[in-house]
């Protein structure tokens, strides 16, 4: 694991008070699926905390510090699936590192992809068909988290 990866995970665990997640499911033999279920809601849709890692040993159901996770891919999203798991509540940031600068790489109908030259990152906005907005050209980290439908995958 390069620093680099170890920093944006110690951002994010720092940005979101290092949440417990619950074990969901695993995919496959490949992954496993952690979330954590976030105090607020807006309409129909809840906001989750999603990080995907390599299939491990926990059980479904079992709590995990996201601290502990080894994720390669990260998500604030804002579902209609109800989980029912442990909420957990956070305080927006926006101070450095929080708010470093990201960059527009590429955009279609479904997503916009971003780079950080801060972190070994790929960030990716997904675009709703009820979106009326469009993203900009840059932006910064937090911005992007507060969101709800971002999916951060480190490069490797």
């Amino acid at each position: 694991m390069s620093t680099s990866s170890q920093e944006i995970r110690s951002v994010l665990v720092e940005y979101f008070d290092n949440p417990q997640f619950t074990k969901i499911k695993n995919v496959d033999e490949e992954f496993s699926v952690y979330m954590c279920r976030l105090n607020s809601q807006l309409g129909s849709e809840i906001r989750y905390l999603v990080c995907i890692v390599g299939r491990d040993a926990y059980l479904v159901g079992d709590e995990v510090s996201l601290k502990a996770l080894p994720w390669t891919v990260f998500q604030t999203r804002s579902l209609t699936d109800i989980h029912d798991i442990k909420r957990c509540g956070y305080q927006p940031k926006s101070r450095a590192p929080f708010n470093a600068i990201i960059k527009r790489t590429s955009k279609n109908d479904k997503e916009v992809e971003y780079s950080c030259d801060a972190f070994p990152v790929t960030i990716s906005l997904l675009v709703r068909p009820t979106d009326m907005f469009d993203y900009p050209a840059e932006g910064r980290l937090n911005s992007a988290l507060e969101t709800f439908n971002t999916i951060i995958m480190l490069r490797t």
